[in-house]
């Protein structure tokens, strides 16, 4: 049963999602406090909660503040913000210490989906530690030069959206903050965005300068180990998000489509930045003892109890993203576990994937990065050739 504690200074409030909220008493367990310091007692005697709505307007201390120390000293609670505040202030603040941000006044819909959608992909994991790690994580290494490029575009008086959105799609940890702002309800919008130009279009040079300097992506890196090739990482992210788009091309799917697939390629691999911070020392021996183009998974959850894959969905969802981009991450090695068995986004990135690793002289048959099982029921033999002859070996 997932145990949820709600957080709100207004008692008609809490009476208020009491009611709407009934009918999932056989599905949660329901805690109510009336302020910050009643929810931080009410946790010294109950960490094993998996949720925390809080609204961010309360007396004493917000719900940025309670955010904050739930983060410190319970790490692995989901952390939900509730508000009918929306200023930048708090939508950017927030961005720190929530997993997502909700608008009142939120019915009862929203917020089931969201709570279920966050806890959905738990069952993934054996490893405890590791779900406290990707709930924990806000911040995540990028190229220094480009967060540098991407500042002085901000600041410089020619600077442009066009540009500043250029710059932004290629950094993996920005894109991934960026699309949980632009996402997230304090913005409202009525479908979710996936493209970065619209996200910046929406989010506004100001808002975006706000994001990229308060989170500092750069100190995760700075205190990363050097194990991790951290450029390398980002090429093959642009590779594969760029073949992905190809393929969606090459199949005449939706620009929208293409939108989804480019994306999900650029953050296929975000759980191994995420891994390379929080376990440097497991890392280097993954590192040590990989097999480049080789399917490492195995190794993965001997080291570190679950794959990269795993836990960048997890940290996707956690943070909001859309379904689409979390099931292409998180199957995107292993897509004949994916419910849908359709040639969809996780199959493109799936071939991406072991296209972005070719040589010239190997065909794709041959890569030990292919699903057999996945390319013999989709019947994908043909397509998959056509699909490797995509890649730009310049």
């Amino acid at each position: 049963m997932i145990k949820i504690l709600f957080v709100d200074d207004e008692a008609n409030i809490l009476t208020g999602l009491k009611r709407m909220l009934r009918r999932m008493r056989n599905e949660w367990e329901m805690t109510f406090c009336l302020s910050a310091k009643d929810a931080l007692d009410f946790l010294q005697k109950n960490a094993d909660y998996h949720i925390i709505v809080s609204d961010i307007r309360m007396p004493e201390m917000d719900g940025v503040e309670l955010l904050a120390e739930i983060k410190k000293l319970y790490p692995g609670i989901i952390r939900i913000l509730l508000s009918g505040h929306s200023d930048y202030d708090s939508a950017l603040s927030s961005t720190r210490v929530a997993h997502q941000y909700l608008s009142k006044p939120c019915n009862s819909d929203i917020l089931k989906n969201a709570i279920e959608n966050a806890t959905s992909l738990k069952s993934i994991f054996n490893n405890k530690t590791l779900q406290q790690i990707a709930a924990s994580e806000d911040a995540l290494p990028s190229p220094p030069q480009l967060y540098l490029d991407i500042v002085n575009e901000i600041e410089s008086e020619n600077g442009s959206i066009a540009n500043i959105a250029k710059l932004a799609e290629q950094d993996i940890a920005l894109t991934a903050k960026i699309l949980q702002l632009v996402n997230s309800a304090f913005f409202g919008l009525p479908r979710n965005i996936t493209s970065i130009k619209e996200s910046v279009a929406y989010l506004g040079v100001k808002t975006l300068r706000g994001l990229v300097l308060m989170h500092e992506v750069f100190d995760s890196y700075k205190k990363n180990d050097a194990s991790l090739d951290i450029n390398q990482l980002w090429f093959h992210s642009m590779t594969v998000a760029d073949l992905a788009k190809k393929i969606c091309v090459h199949e005449g799917l939706s620009k929208q489509t293409q939108d989804n697939a480019f994306l999900a390629g650029m953050l296929h691999d975000i759980g191994t930045l995420l891994l390379a911070i929080a376990l440097p020392k497991q890392t280097k021996t993954y590192m040590n003892n990989q097999i480049k183009g080789e399917n490492n998974v195995a190794l993965e959850h001997q080291l570190f109890g679950c794959s990269h894959a795993e836990l960048g969905g997890y940290l996707l969802n956690l943070w909001g993203l859309p379904n689409s981009l979390v099931e292409a991450v998180v199957y995107h090695h292993d897509p004949q576990l994916h419910a849908s068995h359709e040639i969809d986004i996780p199959v493109f990135i799936h071939c991406a994937n072991a296209i972005a690793y070719l040589k010239p002289a190997q065909s794709i048959i041959e890569s030990a990065l292919i699903q057999p099982e996945t390319i013999s029921e989709l019947n994908l033999q043909e397509k998959l050739i056509e699909w490797s002859n995509l890649k730009d070996y310049d």
